[in-house]
């Protein structure tokens, strides 16, 4: 396969996502862009448990449940859904100069914001904590949870799926609880079709 080729799944979600904002060019725009810096980080990284697949992928889903599942519309939050894992992931810190300057400020605060929590920790050590991060953060970080879930539905890895069924009933679905039932019932059904 031609590396230089965006690949048709991910072309598929990216469309998928800007027909949500279609009546909003300036979204498109912004959306878009951001699209552009983390397919650029991104380039040539798969996904752990299917190779075959490309990471921004899993990014690009993330953002289509908070737009589309969880009817989130904003702009920014969406941008941030697919900026999320830039730095965790590829080490992106070495970009930050250049996302500065290329990407929305308040996309960036919100990932920059993203990568001070570690839901476990946070539970662990005070539950109360959790009500102070905001509820737009609750949801890409449960957005992305949900995402991993979903992927791992059929995974022959089955000590990580057992890992991920343990941390997301400890952490997550109490996290999902004070946010959002919806968010509650799709984390539930995902777990119960893990095998």
């Amino acid at each position: 396969m031609n590396t230089t080729r965006m690949h048709d799944s991910t072309k598929l979600l990216f469309f998928k996502l800007l027909k949500i904002f279609e009546e909003s060019l300036d979204s498109i725009v912004i959306i878009t862009r951001t699209f552009g810096i983390s397919n650029f980080i991104h380039k040539g990284k798969f996904y752990d448990d299917i190779k075959s697949e490309p990471y921004i992928n899993h990014v690009l889903r993330v953002a289509l449940i908070m737009a589309g599942e969880l009817n989130i519309k904003d702009k920014y939050v969406i941008s941030a859904a697919i900026l999320h894992d830039i730095y965790d992931k590829t080490h992106a810190n070495q970009f930050e100069n250049n996302l500065t300057n290329k990407m929305e400020e308040q996309s960036l605060n919100l990932v920059l914001s993203s990568l001070k929590y570690d839901i476990r920790d946070i539970t662990f050590k005070d539950p109360k904590a959790l009500s102070k991060i905001s509820k737009t953060l609750r949801f890409l970080i449960l957005a992305d949870r949900l995402d991993n879930i979903r992927t791992l539905k059929n995974s022959a890895h089955k000590e990580k799926v057992k890992r991920y069924k343990e941390e997301t009933q400890k952490y997550f679905l109490p996290v999902a609880d004070l946010t959002d039932d919806s968010m509650v019932f799709k984390l539930s059904v995902a777990l119960y079709e893990l095998k």
